[in-house]
């Protein structure tokens, strides 16, 4: 939970508390017993507070109430609620996801990464399994690799046709690729996918990613010059400050 006296929320604001909120209630629901006896916990928990402020203590508390009788002696105390909520850094506990579906997309970025001058053995087969999620998260690994070099991307999109794609997940992670390798042919569609998203979630990395190719930077200033009323105030004040930092 960051911590946000004299901090404007924007500002602080993180895909990390949701990540590690998500496993730490994955945890709390194994305790339990599983996901049936953790749904009616939700349920009574949303009733409770319908309508109410609350604190993150006021979670903890009720669901240490509403388990007391339900679960065995002693189930919590190995529970670290100040590392879980407070300390920064990998959950206390490692939960025991199933990590399958996960495993395909590691290999596909792998099988990527590796490639060099020869794509011949990629097509569009390869997808044919995957959910959108896994090709989200497939993308998100290539991300994570150094600069993916125009030469693949072309590749990518030979194999793929990622670029036709209307998850718009998928299309701003094909996006960020193409824009960081300062490949030519994803300035444009780029430019149309700021001017039809508004969520910023999607519009402040890519233009950040914008602002920091000298080939596109000026598209992109002027993009959002031209367009800014277009987006919610927090949006666009939040996007100057990107500009501001490039």
């Amino acid at each position: 939970i960051p911590k946000l006296d004299g901090v404007d929320p924007d500002d602080a604001f993180s895909s990390i508390p949701y990540e590690k909120g998500s496993s730490f209630l994955f945890y709390l629901e194994g305790l339990v017993g599983g996901a049936e006896k953790f749904e009616k916990f939700f349920r009574a928990y949303v009733e409770n507070f319908s309508g109410k402020t609350l604190v993150t203590d006021d979670f903890k508390d009720f669901f240490l109430t509403f388990f007391q009788k339900e679960v065995a002696d002693g189930v919590f105390k190995e529970v670290d609620w100040e590392g879980w909520l407070y300390k920064p850094g990998m959950p206390p506990v490692k939960p025991a996801f199933d990590a399958s579906s996960v495993d395909a997309c590691t290999q596909l970025a792998l099988r990527w990464g590796e490639a060099s001058n020869d794509f011949s053995s990629f097509s569009k087969s390869d997808l044919a399994s995957f959910t959108s999620n896994q090709i989200v998260e497939f993308l998100d690994q290539l991300l994570l690799q150094e600069s993916v070099p125009c030469q693949k991307l072309e590749a990518l999109q030979k194999a793929y046709d990622l670029a036709t794609s209307g998850n718009a997940e998928i299309r701003f992670r094909w996006l960020q690729l193409g824009v960081r390798a300062a490949w030519e042919p994803s300035y444009a569609p780029s430019i149309a996918f700021l001017l039809d998203q508004g969520r910023m979630k999607f519009v402040r990395p890519l233009y950040r990613s914008m602002f920091k190719q000298p080939a596109c930077r000026q598209r992109a200033v002027k993009a959002f010059e031209e367009n800014r009323n277009f987006y919610h105030p927090i949006a666009s004040n939040m996007i100057v400050k990107d500009l501001q930092d490039a």
